[in-house]
């Protein structure tokens, strides 16, 4: 399962990452930050996001919160836009879980509508690219941040 690390600028790899496993791939200014991953970064010093999730993972987690799912179609967001305008949602229960899709016109499997919750839109140029190269392949991306680097520690050794 992949995973992506946000960090300061300025700060080093956290305790227990090699330098070499990990891959610097762009800078955002803070405002341009989700605000749930600067919260991570400031308390934590980093946020871990896991990218390519799937849905069974995500029902896993549901039931220990003791919530249902169910197939429907994505809830509504702003209008569909460009092809180059992602829209991303976060879920309601599980605060930790997003999807990001393209277009309406695409329906995530096993989505229930009163779950998930619109949190904003991205240009094209403004996604990064593993998660506009999951939706390309799967017409969603599925991802969760805030796991710790022990959570990271044991899905490795699995």
């Amino acid at each position: 399962m992949p995973w992506a690390l946000v960090t300061r600028s300025e700060a080093p790899l956290p305790a227990g990452l090699d330098q070499h496993d990990w891959e610097a791939t762009r800078d955002r200014t803070a405002e341009d930050t989700n605000a749930d991953v600067r919260q991570e970064v400031h308390e934590h010093g980093y946020c871990l996001i896991q990218t390519e999730c799937d849905f069974e993972q995500l029902a896993r987690e549901l039931e220990h919160a003791a919530v249902s799912v169910e197939s429907s179609a994505l809830p509504e967001g702003p209008s569909a836009g460009s092809p180059a305008e992602y829209h991303f949602y976060v879920h309601r229960t599980l605060k930790a879980w997003r999807m990001a899709f393209c277009s309406r016109e695409r329906v995530a499997p096993l989505t229930q509508v009163a779950h998930w919750r619109f949190s904003r839109s991205r240009t094209g140029e403004n996604t990064a690219p593993s998660v506009r190269n999951e939706v390309a392949q799967r017409g969603y991306c599925l991802f969760k941040i805030g796991d710790s680097i022990e959570q990271l520690g044991t899905m490795l050794r699995r």
